[in-house]
């Protein structure tokens, strides 16, 4: 197994990385909460629990603790926030088994060393993916996940103890499927750091690997048919190649918009420049292995992405947290830089720019993850302004107790004065979850007015000249949003 930390060195990494985890997501600590949230708020743990998301998706660990909040009967919010916490620090131990694969393999004597690869084990947690992870209640479950695939990693990779490892990648994917790439992206790092070359040991340790997470994928799978008769519809069987199609057609999203979670093409920008480094190193070692093995990570990092292509419907641009394997790619690549040549053993023109491009991306990294932070934070207010709005309207009309939503596109006339990222998180802006923020931010019930058609009230937003307008008619707020 990995060679252990000096007991004093792995208090600090792990301190030192709560701490700055606490001031990237303090944002986020300070109560802001998900559409999750929103779906307890609406039905109480136990039916998120047994009829909607935790044991119907197979994520065990979440319905007990879901029952557990149920049965001390804990308020909402502070659940979000120790969820939170826990995600944090489960993340923290994280980065110290990243650290600790690097000093396994080449041990650390050196404190700029130790910076850089504390650094980089930050980023390959903390990237701007982990964001929309952190923004949902399943967060710590999530945070878990990524723990024990670490954790059956190592067991199956480095300490050939596969029964071991199958126990972990149970754990891990009745935690959360989601983070199955990281799994795959692991494996086929460790794999490389532990073989000189692609082997035939290396080729049995891979094929092992394949195995156990089919043996809990299955497990899994069995798991959601039985407990709920009409399967998993995340995944059924006559859609899986839609949404394999629909989702490849929209990878170019991701590699040069980073789904709007990095700055447009900065990613792509880095990972190529990235290879041209190692080619160049390559050409002046003579020694094209670090190029081959650089792009077969690149290639099965994205290929444990497909793995979870097959199970989304739609490629929406906030699911980061699909993608975190891929947030990690830069990480990843340069630990094994860091791990299989000599570019960071001295002061050398390749490593100095290693460190200028990875400054670059740390320092965009922390920048953008509390920048979409700020946004969630904007889309809340909004909601809490529209929900004191409405209740206002409420308190003044004793009769009204329903609100409607009509949305049109902004013209040349009038224009969208909020930020349309910012409108995109607000739950009453986009009328999803409103009667639910609205009891969350006032304490009070409303219904949705389900039966009056959009061109009978159209009518009331034709001279609309703000971004949000209320509308009160009969028993009924009409809410206008531009678009």
């Amino acid at each position: 197994m990995l060679n252990k930390l000096n007991t004093k060195e792995r208090n600090i990494v792990f301190i030192v990385a709560v701490i700055l985890s606490f001031l990237l997501f303090i944002t986020f600590l300070q109560g802001y909460y998900s559409f999750d949230t929103h779906r307890l708020i609406k039905n109480g743990y136990t039916y998120y629990t047994t009829e909607d998301a935790s044991f119907k998706d197979a994520r065990l660990i979440m319905g007990w603790i879901c029952l557990l909040a149920d049965a001390i009967n804990i308020s909402y919010i502070p659940f979000y926030q120790i969820m939170l916490v826990i995600a944090l620090l489960i993340s923290c131990a994280c980065v110290v088994e990243i650290y600790k694969i690097v000093n396994h393999y080449k041990p650390l004597t050196k404190r700029i060393n130790k910076i850089f690869v504390f650094l980089v084990a930050f980023a390959f947690i903390f990237s701007t993916f982990y964001v929309n992870s952190m923004e949902f209640v399943e967060n710590a479950v999530m945070a878990l996940s990524i723990y024990m695939f670490m954790k059956a990693a190592e067991y199956i990779v480095i300490g050939n103890k596969y029964i071991e490892g199958l126990l972990f990648t149970i754990i891990g994917m009745f935690s959360y499927q989601g983070t199955i790439p990281m799994y795959v992206s692991l494996i086929v790092l460790i794999t490389i750091l532990e073989n000189k070359r692609l082997n035939k040991n290396a080729i049995k340790q891979m094929g092992i690997s394949a195995i156990i997470l089919f043996i809990s994928i299955l497990l899994n799978e069995i798991f959601i048919y039985l407990y709920s008769p009409e399967g998993n519809k995340r995944a059924g069987n006559e859609n899986m190649f839609i949404y394999f199609y629909e989702n490849m057609c929209n990878l170019y999203r991701l590699v040069l918009y980073s789904i709007d979670a990095f700055p447009h093409y900065l990613w792509v920008s880095i990972i190529l420049v990235l290879i041209l480094i190692i080619i160049f190193y390559c050409k002046k070692e003579k020694n094209v292995r670090p190029l081959i093995h650089t792009l077969i990570l690149i290639f099965f990092t994205f290929l444990g992405q497909f793995l979870i292509f097959v199970t989304q419907e739609n490629f929406f641009i906030e699911e980061g947290r699909i993608f975190l394997a891929i947030g990690a790619l830069i990480s990843t690549i340069l630990i094994y830089l860091y791990i299989k040549t000599k570019i960071f053993d001295k002061n050398n023109i390749y490593r100095n720019l290693l460190f200028f491009v990875f400054a670059i991306y740390f320092i965009v990294t922390i920048v953008e993850s509390i920048y979409l932070q700020n946004l969630y934070k904007q889309g809340m207010e909004i909601d809490y302004k529209l929900s004191k709005a409405i209740e206002q309207i409420t308190q003044e009309n004793e009769n009204v107790n329903k609100i409607c939503f009509y949305y049109r596109k902004s013209t040349s006339d009038v224009k969208l004065e909020l930020n349309p990222s910012i409108i995109r998180r607000s739950d009453l802006a986009l009328g999803v979850y409103g009667s639910s923020t609205y009891k969350r931010d006032t304490g009070k019930e409303i219904f949705y007015n389900l039966d009056v058609k959009e061109e009978e009230y159209k009518k009331y937003f034709e001279n609309q000249s703000e971004p949000v307008e209320l509308k009160v008619v009969g028993d009924t707020i009409y809410i206008g949003v531009l678009l």
